[in-house]
């Protein structure tokens, strides 16, 4: 493609050459001509489609395939010259319907029942624009954003690379060119520096990218060549971005104009990328969830060896309620994948309601630990919150990662009452913390467990104003030395032993017999 060719205005494409051009799946055809020019697609309300013209693609959101209105809704399109309506229904169309839709010269269109219609409808709009065909002189599969970039590349005279809306780089140019360190540091890093994007949203350059289809062009530093950047949208939304670095000659108009024209062409690739991207992502977040869950997965999804070392890692937003908690969570589940991933590769993450888990098989002499404290220094410099990460212990068996989620979930309530004020640590770390935790809970299901003598005095400090309770606590902490006891709560030893043979008398409670203390000790846990 030459910087000539990029203003070049093709034909609109026709219906056949759009569906061609999204992934095998997105939409079903059924009935009618595909190939007709398409115009653009509307939003319609099933019951008036008054604002769809001639050659549009009608989104019948809320339509579904009963006949009767089905087969009315597709002759009052045929009658304003609309050429496809789309329904979202997991059934097919009846015969009967496919029929009507033949005979009106509709083609009649199926999505999948849980579709996104706003990103469908900026797929179609981007698509049908004419100029965002997927191989609009570019010779590049639709989807395919390394070859993308180095089309780029060439286009505008310079190393590429492109970006979604978070600075993750998703591709970059392959080109021998001189390459400065940010850029390298971004390639290998698979995002931009945190220093560089609050540089970049400080100065505004973010908002332009976001609000305007004009390239930018940003001065060099010392470390940083010129580059040449353009935000790539589609029907007013935020994909991503491009960025051009200067080679060894500077920017023309030509390239400007080349660059404008490529992000034109970058949106639909980009929203294939990423349609294809959530349907992995989430394919990944399902089978993630269930192995947490259940301890089975297909392990080609993940990517997962038999017998490999797996790790279960937890981390925890605090402070964090309200309408921010979805935005923080979808935040730190990003930062959690890029950080693990690129640490080590094969890692997996999904995010919850309240926390985010990782997956972190042993890769190349790395193991969680030695992640973690990289994590909590991402999530610092990029998050601004504080977060408690659990770390499970090390198990070699899809089975068992249950087991290893189930103590990473038992690290974070431990740190949530650590008197070190420790932000993340490893099971064996906190064994015994974690041992009383998961015993505490299993109090709290059987009550009956706290029955026996130290119910008996619960009983007669709450009716009589005592403080045996208390008394009993003191002498066990102290492991039975009555001086230390007795100072801790600033009684004379002579008091305390008076109340301690009291207690003794009320309760029937034994002091010498070991088994008798531990469980006391146990019980005085449960109901703190």
């Amino acid at each position: 493609m030459t910087s000539g060719d990029a203003t070049a205005e093709p034909a609109a494409p026709t219906l056949s050459e759009l569906l061609s051009g999204l992934r095998p799946g997105t939409i079903t055809v059924f009935a009618g001509d595909t190939d007709v020019p398409v115009a653009e697609p509307v939003i319609c309300d099933p019951t008036d489609i008054s604002v769809a013209r001639a050659g549009d693609i009608v989104l019948a959101v809320g339509a579904t395939l009963a006949s009767r209105e089905m087969a009315g809704l597709i002759r009052r399109a045929a009658g304003t010259g609309v050429c496809a309506v789309v329904v979202a229904t997991e059934e097919p169309p009846t015969q009967e319907l496919i029929d009507v839709a033949t005979e009106a010269g509709v083609a009649l269109m199926t999505v999948p029942a849980d579709v996104a219609w706003g990103r469908l409808y900026a797929l179609l709009r981007t698509a049908t624009s004419g100029r965002l065909s997927p191989d609009a002189g570019s010779g590049v599969p639709a989807g395919d954003l390394f070859r993308l970039a180095d089309a780029i590349a060439a286009m505008v005279g310079g190393p590429v690379t492109i970006e979604d809306p978070r600075s993750v780089v998703l591709a970059y140019s392959t080109g021998d060119e001189y390459i400065d360190e940010p850029r390298r540091q971004a390639i290998l890093g698979r995002r931009v520096a945190d220093h560089w994007q609050q540089r970049y949203r400080e100065s505004g350059i973010f908002r332009h990218l976001a609000t305007s289809d004009d390239p930018i062009m940003l001065p060099g530093t010392d470390e940083l060549r010129p580059r040449l950047v353009v935000g790539v949208r589609a029907a007013g939304e935020m994909l991503g971005s491009i960025w051009v670095s200067e080679a060894d000659r500077p920017f023309d108009t030509a390239a400007h104009t080349a660059l404008a024209s490529a992000a034109r062409l970058t949106a639909l690739h980009l929203l294939r990328h990423r349609e294809t991207e959530d349907l992995d992502r989430r394919r990944r977040a399902d089978a993630l969830t269930e192995l947490l869950d259940r301890g089975q997965v297909d392990a080609g999804v993940l990517s997962l060896e038999p017998g490999q070392g797996l790790t279960v890692v937890a981390v925890e937003p605090q402070g964090v309620e309200g309408p921010d908690a979805v935005a923080v969570l979808q935040r730190l589940g990003d930062l959690v994948a890029v950080t693990c991933e690129a640490a080590i590769p094969g890692s997996a993450s999904v995010a919850t309601r309240s926390l985010v888990y990782a997956l972190l098989p042993d890769g190349a002499g790395v193991r969680a630990q030695a992640v973690v404290p990289q994590l909590l220094e991402r999530i610092k410099g990029s998050l601004h919150r504080p977060v408690l990460i659990g770390v499970g212990g090390r198990v070699t068996s899809i089975s068992d990662v249950p087991r290893s989620r189930t103590e990473a979930d038992l690290v974070l309530r431990a740190l949530a009452e650590d008197e070190q004020d420790r932000r993340w640590a490893h099971i064996e770390e906190l064994r015994a913390q974690t041992v009383l935790l998961r015993l505490k809970d299993l109090a709290a299901v059987d009550p009956h467990l706290v029955d026996g003598p130290l119910l008996t005095l619960v009983e007669h400090d709450t009716s009589k104003d005592s403080s045996y309770i208390d008394t009993l606590r003191a002498y066990l902490a102290s492991f039975g030395d009555v001086t230390v006891a007795a100072a801790s709560l600033n009684v004379h030893p002579n008091t305390f032993r008076y109340r301690l043979r009291r207690l003794v008398e009320i309760s029937g409670i034994d002091l010498d017999d070991p088994q008798q203390r531990l469980v006391a000790e146990l019980q005085l846990y449960f109901l703190s």
